[in-house]
């Protein structure tokens, strides 16, 4: 889990991962992950403007948001 500018970040481990925000004011939509990440999340670091993201999955996949 990450935060930054009053927003909290977090992966799900489930076997569809998902890349979560919180807000002041409840849950965000989650973020669109590519189509490879059909796999549990396990870590993320970001930016520090929270501007971009680099996940890690299982199978040694890592995933950087957004795409370039």
């Amino acid at each position: 889990m990450s935060s930054v500018n009053e927003q909290c970040y977090m992966v799900d481990s489930s076997s569809s991962g998902r890349l979560w925000r919180w807000t002041p004011y409840g849950w965000a939509r989650s973020i669109v992950m590519p189509p490879s990440a059909t796999v549990p999340l396990h870590d993320l670091a970001m930016s520090p403007t929270g501007s971009e993201f680099w996940i890690v999955g299982d199978e040694g996949r890592v995933f950087h948001y957004p795409e370039p």
